[in-house]
């Protein structure tokens, strides 16, 4: 599926850059009430798209990821811009709109080692790679490692993922807001699963549109 169009490393990367455009701008509707001001959108996406060639390098160098990984990945997304400390919280945050607690700042380090260790030693064994990614991106969201940049992270680190997979990623968008955070809430593994799913499929899509155009392009 993706590692199709991998293979044509042009059209992947042109394709990576819309995604991330798109993944940018859903993922800021959802964390933000108010339109974010374009230049500081511009900037955001450029964060992503870093953090997002910087997981799929790995990838292709490692089959496991490590928290210092995830912690390299989370500094890139919120940019050097960014007046918060590189690494896990100190401190404790709120979600907003959400009826469940992050984890205290003195747990996030064990808890994301038992996180990683699940998925990648017991989750491993799951047939359904939505599932799987179901599982870790529901735990690390509850976990919130982060002082900032939770949600983008998740997101991005749930791409990587899927591509890695050889499947197409997801955009969650606003009007699913209160369905994702239902699937976090409830911890709703199954129903998450489905949801990506679906959306992958969708986006499969769109990539083979957007490669069909592209050959189009090239024939004439």
């Amino acid at each position: 599926m993706i590692n199709d169009i991998r293979e044509d490393e042009v059209f992947f990367e042109e394709y990576l850059t819309s995604f991330c455009g798109r993944l940018t701008a859903k993922s800021l509707e959802i964390s933000y009430e108010k339109p974010m001001p374009y230049t500081k959108h511009g900037v955001k996406f450029h964060n992503n798209l870093k953090a997002i060639h910087h997981l799929l390098e790995l990838s292709e160098e490692k089959e496991v990821i490590s928290n210092q990984e995830i912690i390299e990945t989370a500094a890139l997304v919120n940019g050097p811009e960014s007046f918060l400390s590189k690494g896990f919280r100190k401190t404790y945050v709120e979600v907003n709109e959400a009826n469940w607690y992050p984890v205290e700042a003195n747990q996030i380090y064990s808890r994301m080692y038992s996180l990683l260790d699940c998925y990648h030693n017991i989750w491993s064994e799951l047939e359904d790679v939505f599932e799987r990614e179901a599982m870790f991106n529901i735990n690390f969201i509850k976990i919130h490692p982060f002082e900032d940049g939770n949600g983008r992270t998740g997101r991005i680190l749930l791409a990587n993922n899927l591509i890695k997979n050889n499947m197409a990623p997801v955009v969650i968008t606003k009007e699913e807001k209160d369905e994702y955070f239902s699937y976090i809430t409830n911890d709703d593994y199954q129903g998450f699963a489905k949801f990506l799913k679906q959306r992958s499929m969708e986006e499969k899509a769109i990539i083979d549109q957007l490669y069909k155009e592209n050959m189009n392009k090239k024939q004439r």
